[in-house]
C-alpha cells in the first residue's frame, strides 16, 4: 500500500496529537515527563556524553548483523518512537512505516511507533513502555525488525545485562538497553 507525503503527514499528526493528549490528561507522572522540555534537553546532554560507549557497544554488539543486513538492497534504518511507561496509557497502535524521500547514505528510513504487538489485550497498545528513542533495523522483504539500541527514560532497573548503563542528567535518569543477538 502507497502512501502519499500528505496522508503520511496527516496520519503521523493525528497519532502523535491523539498519543501526545492522552499522555497529557493521564496524571501519569513517568510519562508527562515526556511532554516536559528539560527531558529532551536532559537528554541530548546524556546521548551526547555517551556517544563513544553507545558507539562501542553496537559495534561489538552488532557489527556482524548490521553489515550483513545493510548490504541487502532492501535494508532501512528503524527510528523507534516515545512510548508512555504506564500500562493504563494506550500505547500508539500501528508498528512502523517509510519516511518518503528521506534517507541515510541510501538506505531509507522508517519511524517505528508503539511498544510490541497491539493484539495483545493485556498490554494496552504494547508491553514495551518508557522508551524516548532508539535506534534499528528493519529488512523490507520479510519485515525483520532488530533493534540496536534504544535509551529509556523511566525508572531505571536492574538488568543483567552486561552493555546496559544508566546516565543522570539534571532531573533525569536515562538507561540504554542494546539488544545482542
Amino acid at each position: 500500500t502507497q502512501i502519499s507525503g500528505g496522508q503520511l503527514q496527516a496520519i503521523i499528526i493525528q497519532q502523535i496529537q491523539s498519543s501526545v493528549q492522552s499522555w497529557a490528561n493521564s496524571n501519569a507522572p513517568e510519562t508527562l515527563k515526556l511532554l516536559q522540555g528539560s527531558t529532551w534537553s536532559n537528554a541530548a546532554i546524556a546521548l551526547q556524553l555517551n556517544i563513544t560507549k553507545i558507539i562501542s557497544i553496537v559495534w561489538r554488539t552488532k557489527s556482524n548483523i548490521m553489515f550483513t543486513r545493510y548490504r541487502n538492497p532492501k535494508f532501512e534504518w528503524l527510528i523507534l518512537m516515545p512510548t508512555p511507561v504506564e500500562s493504563f496509557i494506550l500505547n500508539p497502535t500501528f508498528e512502523s512505516f517509510p519516511l518518503p524521500g528521506i534517507r541515510i547514505n541510501t538506505k531509507k528510513i522508517r519511524l517505528a511507533f508503539g511498544g510490541g504487538s497491539p493484539n495483545n489485550p493485556d498490554s494496552n497498545g504494547g508491553k514495551y513502555r518508557g522508551r524516548l528513542f532508539g535506534l534499528g533495523m528493519w529488512t523490507q522483504h520479510d519485515s525483520s525488525k532488530e533493534m540496536i539500541f534504544r535509551m529509556d527514560y523511566h525508572t531505571p532497573h536492574f538488568s543483567s545485562d552486561p552493555n546496559y548503563f544508566e546516565h543522570t542528567e539534571g532531573d533525569n535518569t536515562f538507561h540504554f538497553h542494546f539488544i545482542s543477538k
